[in-house]
């Protein structure tokens, strides 16, 4: 279903595209997908709605919520949690530090630990794409939880292709307070 589902956003009319930029509302997306599979059996709408919000919540994260709203709570904050690292890859890291703002508080050991994977997936990806911006965009970011991981993201992301640098950041990161 997953596999149908992204063939279907992506072939022909680009619904996450139109969904990104307002063309296409939630309501006009979701219709067309019921239209356009409408083999689903009802006991397959929840994973349906999940892997729509994991191609949606990329384009427009506040507006993809919704598709998580009828889900029981455990199942929508798997999926909430889930998409920390699944989604947002390469995405302005902008974004996902507003979709990370608009979740719940983690609460389990799991959560916790797919936020923290999410920061540790987009580290590579953002210097590579951001370069020294996104180390600047990293020291900038408010203090905090996302702010340190991201942090720790980048060194180990660093040490993996230049062992000095990740040393220099650390440093800077993590210097001692006399």
């Amino acid at each position: 279903m997953a596999d149908d589902l992204r063939r279907f956003l992506t072939n022909g009319r680009d619904w996450r595209y139109e969904f990104h930029h307002g063309v296409s509302s939630l309501d006009d997306v979701v219709k067309a997908v019921n239209e356009g599979l409408p083999g689903v059996p009802d006991e397959a709408r929840d994973g349906l709605n999940i892997a729509l919000f994991r191609h949606l919540v990329e384009e427009n994260s506040q507006k993809a919520m919704a598709l998580l709203d009828s889900l029981p709570e455990e199942k929508r904050r798997a999926a909430l949690f889930d998409s920390t690292w699944t989604c947002f890859v390469n995405n302005n890291p902008d974004d996902f530090l507003r979709h990370l703002s608009s979740l719940p508080e983690p609460e389990t050991a799991k959560e916790k630990d797919e936020r923290t994977k999410g920061w540790n997936w987009k580290a590579r990806g953002c210097l590579d794409r951001y370069g020294d911006d996104y180390v600047e965009w990293v020291q900038q970011m408010p203090p905090g939880l996302d702010r340190d991981t991201a942090m720790n993201s980048l060194i180990w992301a660093t040490r993996e292709q230049n062992p000095k640098e990740a040393r220099k950041l650390d440093e800077k990161f993590n210097a001692k307070k006399p």
